[in-house]
């Protein structure tokens, strides 16, 4: 019967990917550079902030301009599938009660994924994929779809050390794996556009505060810091961000934190402290919090209680997007969301790091015993 309800509801996000077409959103960006890879013209030329195999994605379109939106959608039903399959062999009614608050019911899932057809959803693909594989451990195959997942969108690479984590060492094929599948798609990309796979990192640390950011409520409220500090932030935020992932890795290296939380928690962080703080950069994150019951312990009970209400907030937010964008409601929301995404996402945040923390040393306390 889970299987079954499973096929209906995929079927209608397949319904949905082609109901709504591209008639929203950045996929009408996405025709646009798909047609210069076709045309043999540099697909970075324009506004394309993505990896290499975004552009790959444009040998589809001969067969139709949906072509590209229905591999990404349905690469993301495949992946979801196996996520759920994993969870029903636990037979554990509340692993299927997470997967439904986080996935089914989540309307950022339903509009990110297969109403407008964001590569996001394609990135959460091989990111679930990868779960699964360290999941079994197959450290190496879970390193090789990190490294696609690099390829795609840049933001996964702080992924890779804390799918490596592995009580108090790291798993290095993991590391090496995704290192060797990213040199290899940029090397490729090189002797194809030359140094042109480089403009998406420059214009990613140019580009302006997202709709989530912090730094984006302050700029319309620039009474509360000032505005020149606000301009400061938003120019250091690149190495803010490299030091964020950083410290955390260490973090939760020291303190022994099982892979899958500290995914879960360091990608919140690095996405909220990220000046371009969109809300489809966190639909890899989602799938990670629906993965969590796979963990097995009250730990990882504990911390999907933290991201609950930032889940259910990513949910409501795109539920008025949707609904509203465009109109004086959206606007005003729009100026100061920033700083609920912030407060929710900080609080989750602490919550798990004073779990950790409590957890690490009542694990002290019973080694000295």
């Amino acid at each position: 019967m889970a299987y079954l309800a499973m096929a209906i509801w995929s079927i209608f996000m397949l319904y949905l990917t082609r109901k709504h077409g591209f008639s929203r959103h950045d996929y009408l960006h996405y025709l646009g550079q798909w047609k210069l890879v076709l045309q043999g013209v540099d697909p970075w030329s324009t506004t394309n902030a993505y990896g290499p195999i975004h552009n790959l994605l444009a040998f589809a379109m001969p067969l139709s301009e949906l072509a590209p939106k229905f591999i990404m959608a349905g690469s993301l039903l495949i992946a979801n599938l196996m996520l759920f399959h994993q969870l029903i062999k636990t037979r554990d009614l509340y692993s299927i009660l997470v997967y439904t608050i986080v996935v089914i019911t989540n309307f950022q899932v339903v509009t990110i994924a297969f109403v407008y057809g964001l590569n996001d959803a394609l990135v959460a693909a091989f990111v679930t994929v990868a779960v699964i594989s360290r999941y079994h451990g197959r450290t190496l195959i879970s390193g090789i779809f990190l490294g696609l997942a690099v390829l795609l969108k840049y933001y996964p690479i702080f992924l890779v050390p804390l799918f490596a984590l592995d009580n108090g060492k790291f798993k290095l094929d993991t590391i090496l794996s995704a290192a060797l599948v990213v040199a290899l798609g940029l090397l490729g990309t090189f002797l194809v556009w030359g140094d042109a796979f480089l403009a998406p990192m420059v214009f990613g640390s140019s580009r302006p505060p997202g709709l989530l950011s912090l730094l984006l409520a302050l700029k319309y409220h620039p009474s509360l810091i000032g505005q020149d500090a606000t301009e400061l932030l938003i120019r250091t935020n690149t190495l803010f961000v490299i030091g964020v992932g950083f410290l955390s890795t260490l973090i939760f290296f020291r303190l022994r934190v099982h892979w899958l939380e500290a995914s879960i928690v360091g990608l919140l962080m690095i996405l909220t402290t990220y000046k371009t703080n969109h809300p489809q950069f966190y639909t890899p994150w989602i799938f990670l919090v629906a993965a969590l019951p796979l963990v097995g312990t009250e730990s990882a009970k504990n911390l999907f209680r933290y991201c609950l209400p930032f889940i259910m907030f990513l949910s409501i937010f795109s539920l008025i997007y949707y609904f509203y964008m465009g109109t004086l409601i959206f606007q005003v929301v729009r100026q100061s969301v920033g700083f609920l995404a912030f407060a929710l996402s900080a609080t989750a945040i602490s919550a798990s790091f004073f779990n950790f923390y409590r957890q690490h040393t009542r694990a002290e306390a019973q080694l000295s015993a």
